[in-house]
């Protein structure tokens, strides 16, 4: 699946995997099938060990989760433009968890600030009715 594509996918799964033959580095991504299958194809591309899945959370926006998890975690990027992280596993769990629980109260401040806004048009319309008649 292209990127594009994913940026408008609803759902899909963060997650973290380890592998013996990257020590110390955690592979943190974003995919909409399962993870386990995500974890067997990434070991389908020649490295020496599978992957082991260290922590999945299946979530609404996961693309964009994901963009900000690697932005948050930036400064223990392996190499730029790769999802590979040199951290513990409780910093990459605790981050993840994080961004996606301010996306959610985010979503709902928007959803609030909606409510209002309509109240303010209602307001305002019923006021000018009752003005103009």
């Amino acid at each position: 699946m292209k990127r594009k594509k994913q940026e408008n996918t609803s759902k899909g799964f963060i997650y973290v995997l380890s592998n013996p033959a990257f020590d110390g580095l955690l592979k943190i991504g974003f995919t909409t099938r399962s993870v386990k299958q995500r974890a067997k194809e990434l070991y389908g591309t020649g490295v020496p060990d599978p992957f082991k899945i260290e922590y999945s959370k299946k979530l609404a926006n996961a693309y964009k989760i994901e963009q900000q998890v690697h932005i948050c975690l930036r400064k223990y990027r392996h190499k730029r433009n790769r999802e590979f992280f040199k951290c513990d596993l409780k910093t990459a769990i605790n981050t993840i968890n994080m961004v996606s629980k301010q996306r959610v109260e985010l979503l709902a401040d928007y959803s609030n600030l909606v409510i209002v806004l309509l109240f303010i048009i209602t307001f305002t319309i019923t006021l000018w009715l009752t003005l103009l008649s």
